[in-house]
Order: structure tokens, then sequence, then C-alpha cells
């Protein structure tokens, strides 16, 4: 498994709707990546506002935590990973994805 961090700027293709927002597919270095499944979605507190952090997975052997900054409208691609399933997802007894924790100060949403 190869893990990166990247922290660049995307555009990002979103669905808002009733309060909420889905990313749908994203930009990244010339080619457009289909998110196939949300695995996992986390707040974090910035100043006066919130960044909602999404581990998702392509429709491919990518996997990438994509961040939405609420201040500035702006997505940004923290992450890439290429492995068999997300680093730090887990389920509890209950099936609950369990990748939140260790990120104890954050939301879930």
């Amino acid at each position: 498994m190869s893990n990166e961090e990247i922290f660049e700027s995307i555009d990002v293709i979103t669905l808002f709707d009733r309060g909420g927002l889905q990313p749908l597919k994203f930009r990244w270095n010339g080619r457009v990546y289909k998110i196939a499944e949300v695995q996992s979605i986390w707040s974090l507190p910035r100043n006066q506002h919130r960044t909602f952090h999404f581990a998702v997975r392509s429709d491919g052997p990518e996997y990438f935590e994509i961040i939405f900054d609420s201040q500035n409208f702006a997505w940004q691609l923290a992450r890439v990973s290429v492995a068999e399933s997300w680093p730090e997802a887990g389920r509890d007894e209950a099936g609950r994805r369990t990748s939140l924790a260790q990120y104890p100060n954050e939301e879930r949403t």
C-alpha cells in the first residue's frame, strides 16, 4: 500500500442538497476521478468555520481524503492511497465505521 500526502487544490463536482454536500467526482493532475463510495465523513473546527473531510474510494484502486473548506467553498486533495481499503477504516460490532477514532475532537456529520 502506498500513502502520499498531497494538499493541492482540486475541482470537485458536488451535490448540495438539504444542507448537506456530496462529492461526486473531481479532477486532479488532468484526470477525472469518479467517486464510487464515500467511506467516512468528519468535520474539524477551523477558526470561525469548519472543514469537512471525506474519505472516498474512486472507481479504480485509489482512495482519497478530500477536504471542503466552508469559508471559501474550496476543495483540496489531502491524501491519496492505493490499497485494498482505506488505511484507517474499520468497523465496530454494529458495522459502523470506526475511522474517526484517531480524530477525537471532530464531529460526525
